[in-house]
């Protein structure tokens, strides 16, 4: 199979499971706080937006657009 191609304006979706399947983030100010901050760096870094960021029981989905084609986001 061949590499994805990079596409301007593309929707970027990333789901990350929490870890042993126990969701550790406590919905308190500190924590809200280190979410917002590390949503921002990655914003500023990649000039990428956040359209959407969905926090469930068992992961974190954050969407993003890009309006880059050399965006390479790995986990």
């Amino acid at each position: 199979m061949t590499r994805p191609r990079q596409v301007p304006e593309q929707f970027i979706l990333i789901n990350r499971r929490c870890t042993q399947r126990q969701y550790r983030l406590r919905p308190d100010d500190e924590t809200n706080n280190n979410v917002l901050y590390c949503l921002g760096r990655a914003m500023q870094t990649y000039q990428m937006e956040v359209l959407m960021l969905s926090v469930r029981i068992r992961c974190t989905s954050p969407v993003f657009r890009s309006s880059r084609r050399d965006v390479s986001l790995s986990a």
